[in-house]
């Protein structure tokens, strides 16, 4: 009672102000979290996949036409985002990004350190792609294709469940392209001396399933610094290879005190999942006895 009297007695006698935020530091301190060169597409490539897009087109332009192709979604406690904040990695390479989808756009501006938006119809008639177009906030050198590709083949496998298809365009010239089959879950059964639960009981493994992936990558074989005048006028070598992995993934079901529940809240803004998965990846014998394209030497065991 003593703490609502001092408070009232200082609302009732004195004007009430604001609290300033700098916008532009808090998103920077953001950032600091994502120490990855390329995280913006995966973090882009993780919102096509909430929004269940299919494809997604990275174009890299050094003129004015620049755009990329990119579909956003909206991630609950059940999809991959886990704060929110993943559009923030934008602002890591853009100053000024307008998205663009279904006939209407969204303008993001700075006023100081304080970020604004604007959002109305753009005229434009595009039904099938939401458009990010990000103009670089300095010049940046096109990305080595072989280290791109393996980033871009990695996200495809690890972190997306509806995508199939990523290309990437150096002026309007296909530079990488990667694509993914699956066939369909196969359930197998979990053997009864397996323990099925974790040592707190915190999940309880259910159901496993496992997959047959395929994965395809065409790429060209562009030195790492190369003159983007010559993309059209230089013959450049062409590399096609595949690889099958297999995916297991274990369904869970989580169980958790309503403290330890409330605690996760406050953190990621987020409740906590009733059900959850976990994944591993792994290859037959086969695949380590063949010519496996460098693009693909992450996604293979040691």
């Amino acid at each position: 009672m003593f703490l609502n009297n001092l408070r009232n007695n200082v609302r009732s006698n004195a004007n009430e102000e604001r609290v300033e935020i700098n916008q532009r530091l808090l998103i920077d301190k953001i950032l600091a979290r994502y120490p990855s060169e390329f995280v913006v597409y995966r973090e882009l490539m993780q919102n096509s996949d909430d929004a269940k897009s299919s494809s997604v087109q990275i174009k890299f332009e050094s003129s004015d036409a620049y755009d990329k192709r990119i579909a956003e979604g909206n991630p609950d406690e059940q999809k991959i985002g886990a704060f929110g904040v993943g559009f923030y990695s934008l602002f890591k390479i853009c100053e000024n990004p307008f998205v663009s989808s279904g006939g209407k756009g969204m303008d993001f501006s700075w006023h100081g350190n304080q970020l604004f938006t604007s959002f109305g119809p753009t005229g434009d008639d595009d039904k099938v792609w939401t458009t990010f177009f990000m103009d670089m906030r300095k010049p940046i050198e096109f990305p080595y294709v072989e280290k791109f590709a393996q980033f871009l083949a990695n996200s495809l496998v690890r972190f997306t469940e509806n995508l199939r298809e990523v290309s990437v365009h150096f002026n309007n010239m296909l530079v990488i392209q990667l694509s993914k089959k699956m066939q369909e879950l196969t359930a197998i059964k979990i053997a009864s001396e397996f323990n099925k639960y974790s040592s707190q009981k915190m999940f309880h493994l259910t159901l496993v399933n496992v997959r047959n992936v395929q994965l395809y990558v065409k790429r060209l074989f562009v030195p790492t610094n190369f003159n983007v005048r010559q993309l059209r006028s230089t013959s450049y070598q062409t590399e096609e290879k595949n690889i099958f992995l297999r995916i297991a993934s274990g369904n869970l079901d989580v169980n958790i005190s309503n403290e330890f529940s409330a605690e996760m809240e406050e953190t990621v803004k987020k409740k906590p999942p009733s059900k959850t998965s976990i994944q591993m990846i792994f290859t037959g014998f086969h695949e380590h006895n063949s010519d496996v394209s460098p693009v693909f030497k992450d996604l293979l065991p040691l």
